[in-house]
């Protein structure tokens, strides 16, 4: 009986710790202004430089940023509906200097790989409004506190103030209802008048 009131016991901690995982924090903090960092733009408008900062490039206009250590068909999947989300947006805004714009982050050891990577999986996907970069480490820019645990990080600013931060501990995680979620939270980055009543 001893035996198997310890395998109950541990059988209901198992449980409880698996269903009560913290929620993952990660991305740079709510109100404060995103920092500048520099990429290597692979798919963009700046595959000429060496180096570039989107960050400083939009200005105060609606950002979404992505995050991520790998290009997997999950990660793939919110860059596609996100780059459909933002081409809506400029649709609504016809002045280029407040429409939203966004960008994807590969952060990884080995850049030169990483950009390879990217430029072959460009030529099937052709993006158009959602520049697919590489930053060189692991741990992403200073100051964006981006958790090590961390898949994928979306962060949303406008005029220059973080807003809000979305993660996932795994691709896996990125399903059709949390495409969904983000696609719907890009709402808080933008004016009220800017926001479709159908979206």
């Amino acid at each position: 009986m001893r035996y198997i009131a310890t395998v109950l016991l541990f059988t209901i901690c198992t449980t409880a710790s698996a269903d009560d995982v913290p929620k993952l924090k990660s991305g740079p903090t709510i109100g404060t202004m995103p920092r500048v960092f520099y990429v290597k733009d692979c798919t963009g408008k700046f595959t000429n430089e060496i180096k570039t900062c989107y960050r400083c490039n939009y200005g105060i206009r609606p950002v979404v940023s992505v995050f991520g250590k790998t290009l997997d068909p999950n990660t793939v999947k919110l860059l596609q509906a996100l780059d459909k989300t933002i081409e809506a947006h400029a649709k609504v805004e016809k002045n280029a200097a407040k429409q939203m714009a966004g960008m994807f982050v590969l952060m990884t050891d080995n850049p030169d790989a990483g950009e390879a990577k990217i430029k072959r999986l460009q030529r099937k996907l052709k993006l158009k409004h959602l520049p697919l970069t590489v930053f060189d480490g692991t741990n992403g820019p200073a100051g964006y506190h981006i958790n090590k645990d961390a898949a994928v990080t979306v962060s949303m600013w406008q005029k220059s103030e973080v807003k809000l931060n979305q993660s996932f501990r795994q691709t896996k995680d990125i399903k059709d209802e949390t495409v969904t979620s983000v696609l719907k939270a890009t709402k808080k980055i933008l004016p009220p008048g800017q926001v479709k009543k159908d979206a």
